[in-house]
């Protein structure tokens, strides 16, 4: 291993941490962007009060079809509805690659076409209207997403589909500069950026340090959410008897034969195959 390097690009590092976000536009702002993943990483997670969002815990079934699964995950045990709380309620997140075009702030493209690859992280709402515009226009990856910033505080957005096919497909010029920048850029390990995941002994100190911080009456709430008769002094040992194994909960909406719901690492959001084959267009390299 060399003492030195030279600083170039070729000895640049980086990580998923290092994408840039798709985020913060301002009211009116219009963006034009481009959603490359065909499938969208998800996690289930929690929000802990002053400390980020942790990964549930829980069975991704039983926290779909409850809302918490408490015999599993210490964090759902303490959960409550409500955005000052210690421990928010589990839920699904998403994220996903996409294109970002340079535009002005009026969505209109500058000459000559060029993009960024971004991460746009949102939660089930944002996810069911991707996949209607999937559902109604094609391949996401195919088609460009013209959206415009209706409230800049909690980031709401109106979406349409530009007619015709994204901008990327243009000519081949595009097309390699996508590939390049995919082979480059694009990381598989993207739900990294939705929460931190730790074990159970670390998740049951941190949600024992959440709840100690909170005023005297949040911390009866949250005890009397669990329904623990135990001292309300005694965190800890409120927060022990929690199942040991966690459990990995970023899955897919899949539907298996028998009409449950599968899992695994990414989100389908089930639209056949077409004429657009970005294999064939990595190649081109």
């Amino acid at each position: 291993m060399p003492g030195q390097v030279p600083y170039d690009d070729a000895h640049k590092v980086s990580t998923v941490f290092d994408m840039e976000m798709f985020k913060n536009l301002e009211k009116g702002e219009v963006a034009r962007v481009c959603v490359i993943d065909e499938q969208a990483y998800m996690a289930v997670r929690h929000y802990l009060k002053e400390l980020g969002y942790y990964e549930c815990h829980g069975d991704y079934e039983t926290v779909l079809r409850e809302g918490a699964d408490p015999a599993k995950c210490v964090a759902c045990k303490y959960a409550e509805d409500g955005r000052e709380v210690p421990v928010s309620k589990a839920q699904r997140h998403f994220v996903s690659h996409i294109i970002r075009y340079t535009t002005n702030n009026k969505g209109e493209l500058l000459k000559p076409i060029t993009f960024k690859m971004m991460a746009w992280s949102f939660s089930n709402d944002k996810f069911n209207m991707l996949t209607d515009r999937q559902k109604n226009h094609g391949k996401l990856r195919g088609k460009d997403l013209i959206i415009k910033c209706t409230d800049k505080n909690w980031q709401r957005y109106d979406v349409d589909v530009a007619a015709g096919p994204a901008l990327w497909l243009a000519n081949d010029e595009l097309k390699k500069r996508l590939a390049d920048m995919w082979q480059k850029e694009r990381h598989l390990d993207l739900d990294k950026l939705l929460c931190r995941k730790v074990d159970v002994g670390q998740m049951r100190d941190l949600v024992t340090k959440v709840i100690q911080k909170a005023p005297a009456d949040i911390q009866k709430e949250a005890i009397a959410e669990a329904g623990s008769v135990l001292s309300e002094s005694d965190l800890s040992g409120l927060l022990e008897g929690v199942e040991s194994t966690p459990l990995a909960v970023q899955a897919p909406i899949q539907k298996t034969a028998t009409g449950k719901m599968d899992t695994g690492s990414v989100v389908d959001v089930g639209v056949k195959k077409d004429e657009l084959n970005f294999d064939d267009i990595l190649r081109m390299t």
